[in-house]
């Protein structure tokens, strides 16, 4: 951002605002013979209270005693008066929006005489943040994905494993089509750290990777084998970039054969539904609702990009370094990153933290650019909106829910708060895309 300047007048001031780079403003103010002496005055009442004086009660002594025996305390209580009563003139005039009550304002008195004062002020003030200009924003509205009768054929099977009658194999090595439960370790050097945890998994092509399904065939209860995991060959390219191939530990614990129920009108009773067609129907409505949240979630993400692209403005340089501080902290919780943190150059490290600077400037940016969506147009949140309603039953026997789901906590109902008026802001934007590509 461009230096400024503009001076303006206020009662018993004149001043001069310069706005810089990073949010920070500094006002040169001089304060007029009123408010010098007025402050003058207050300081002299100040040091009074605060000093004992024989023959004279806290606060009664005069003004010349005051002055002659402490003026050191007393020219410094002057000029703080001063500032305090120059600083609020000042904003009575400029309104300009400090950055937090936390942040400091910093002052340097330049002169200072019986009739005039002249000081520097130095803060931060909250974001400028732009009018949000909808013609800038480049955003495709594609069609949401349809649901097919092979997804909803799979999620009905997966539904019957919960009521399934499991036998366990002891007199032969896992072969297609069953069903092992597989301790996994990531193995680095002599490290090694446990990842999966006595799990089941299918042996199916559908269901395993290929490198675990190589690796599990033939294996025995009880026995051990390492490998490399990696992505599969018909892996997306987004796939395989995020799929850092690692050593690992496959301990095959049990081999199992699952007896599924017939899927008919009483298996469907059994997940609360009359029919298999009532069953049918809500797992694709279950389906559809979560093909819209992914669609919509899609677009959010491309409209985040876009509008931190074409709304530039400045940030304060405490509020950022706030946020990577509280990420980088974050991140340390986590023995895996605290232990990758240590293996790596400081080369590494820097390539790091300017990413981690990145994206938390991003995430600030974006989070100012919806607020003020919100606040000017109106989109308060409902009680509603602020509670997640309870899984139902089909939901979690086709693994759209967690049975894991916690309890919220101050701390992430304040975050879960701020994520879905994020959420709110956005939609709304692109319901205005929506409405003008029609």
């Amino acid at each position: 951002m461009t230096q400024q300047k503009e001076i303006q007048l206020g009662q018993d001031i004149e001043f001069e605002i310069h706005t810089k780079p990073d949010c920070v403003v500094e006002m040169n103010v001089t304060a007029k013979e009123p408010l010098v002496k007025n402050a003058f005055q207050q300081a002299i009442h100040s040091v009074a209270k605060e000093v004992s004086i024989p023959g004279f009660r806290k606060g009664k002594a005069p003004a010349e005693l005051i002055k002659k025996r402490y003026p050191d305390a007393l020219e410094q209580q002057w000029h703080k008066a001063i500032a305090d009563h120059a600083f609020r003139a000042a904003q009575h005039v400029a309104r300009i929006p400090v950055l937090t009550t936390k942040s400091p304002i910093t002052f340097n008195m330049e002169s200072c005489e019986t009739d005039k004062a002249e000081m520097k002020f130095s803060f931060e003030r909250e974001p400028q943040v732009p009018e949000i200009d909808i013609s800038k924003i480049n955003l495709e509205i594609p069609t949401v994905d349809s649901v097919s009768e092979e997804a909803i054929d799979e999620a009905v099977r997966q539904a019957s494993f919960f009521f399934a009658e499991w036998t366990t194999i002891t007199d032969r090595a896992a072969q297609e089509k069953d069903y092992v439960l597989l301790d996994i370790y990531t193995v680095d050097g002599e490290q090694e750290q446990k990842v999966f945890n006595g799990t089941r998994f299918e042996v199916s092509e559908k269901s395993m990777s290929l490198w675990m399904r190589e690796l599990v065939i033939g294996m025995s209860t009880g026995e051990k084998k390492e490998g490399l995991s990696k992505p599969d060959d018909d892996a997306t390219e987004e796939e395989k970039k995020e799929f850092e191939p690692k050593k690992v530990r496959v301990e095959l614990v049990k081999i199992e054969e699952a007896k599924l129920p017939e899927q008919d009108d009483a298996f469907a009773a059994k997940v609360g539904c009359k029919t298999m067609n009532e069953m049918r129907t809500n797992i694709r409505n279950l389906f559809e609702k979560k093909n819209k949240e992914n669609h919509i979630s899609s677009l959010r993400d491309k409209l985040s990009e876009e509008l931190i692209k074409t709304h530039p403005f400045d940030l304060p340089k405490s509020l950022l370094d706030e946020e990577i501080k509280y990420r980088m902290e974050s991140a340390m919780q986590h023995p895996q990153f605290k232990q990758e943190w240590e293996k790596k150059t400081d080369d590494e490290r820097k390539e790091h933290e300017a990413n981690l600077r990145t994206t938390a400037e991003n995430a600030v940016r974006l989070f100012y650019l919806c607020r003020k969506v919100a606040q000017d147009a109106n989109l308060p949140l409902s009680q509603e909106e602020l509670k997640k309603p309870d899984a139902s039953f089909l939901e979690l026997l086709i693994g759209l829910r967690s049975p894991y789901e916690q309890q919220q906590g101050q701390e992430q109902q304040a975050m879960e708060m701020t994520r879905l008026m994020l959420h709110k802001a956005q939609e709304h934007i692109i319901k205005q895309i929506e409405n003008i590509a029609k």
